[in-house]
């Protein structure tokens, strides 16, 4: 026990001494227990000795957990989360005079869902919404006094989890929904067997719609019970200044 307990000290001597070669900055790792295990919390300092980086490790030395960023005077600069290594959940990026700057979602490594940019007043200036590959699927921008001036796109992401299935088996319809700031939103879900024989519909508002940190989610699952070719439909309206946005996701499930 001894002997692991120098091998850390000295592997926190190695760090310390490096990074303050580079850039006359000090790294220290400190070792925090809670219970049977522990993780470790590294924290960096510039060369006046104030604190301008902490993030937590795991056993293998790897981000996982809050990390935070400093500008010199103290103030925070960016605070996120890791999972293993892969940034995740929110992250928030400030400027100096304390007004958000950013907000990025992160799902599983990539940036997913709701993305906003801020004006120095800290008034929202662009929202963007992407999906599940970080691809921005749309973007509307503001001006100074909150109006949209640009709207290019439609804020929703839909996954199902096959196009195939059979009787008995279970469908899993799941709609991810941005709402930019300003708008209202309504959605309807529908399932039609042939053009007019509607065996399912469901209206979905902003009280009855699930939150997530990333976005808005809907989420309809049902058993099969008959063979045929259904269409799942998915109406979308955003309503701004008396403008509405509609967009309409079409789906095809055949049941054998």
């Amino acid at each position: 026990m001894k002997f692991v307990k120098r091998q850390f000290l000295g592997y926190c001597f190695i760090v310390t001494l490096l990074t303050g070669c580079w850039g006359n900055k000090k790294t220290y790792i400190e070792r925090i227990s809670g219970g049977d295990q522990y993780f470790l919390l590294k924290k960096v300092f510039n060369e006046k000795g104030v604190l301008i980086e902490e993030v937590r490790l795991n056993v293998d030395s790897v981000p996982d957990g809050r990390y935070r960023e400093f500008f010199s005077n103290g103030q925070t600069k960016c605070k996120g989360f890791y999972r293993n290594g892969i940034k995740d959940s929110v992250w928030t990026y400030y400027s100096g005079n304390g007004n958000i700057k950013e907000e990025r979602k992160w799902f599983d490594g990539k940036e997913f869902g709701e993305q906003k940019v801020y004006f120095d007043n800290g008034r929202i200036e662009q929202y963007s919404f992407n999906n599940l590959s970080g691809e921005k699927i749309f973007s509307a921008a503001y001006d100074s006094a909150g109006k949209i001036i640009k709207w290019d796109g439609t804020p929703i992401y839909s996954a199902f989890n096959a196009g195939r299935l059979k009787v008995n088996q279970r469908f899993e319809l799941y709609c991810f929904i941005g709402i930019p700031p300003g708008t209202d939103l309504k959605v309807k879900v529908e399932e039609r067997e042939g053009a007019s024989n509607i065996l399912f519909q469901k209206e979905y508002g902003q009280d009855n719609i699930i939150n997530l940190y990333f976005s808005k989610k809907i989420a309809v699952e049902q058993e099969c019970r008959k063979k045929g070719k259904f269409a799942w439909l998915v109406y979308v309206d955003h309503s701004y200044n008396g403008i509405v946005k509609s967009d309409t996701i079409h789906l095809d499930l055949s049941v054998e």
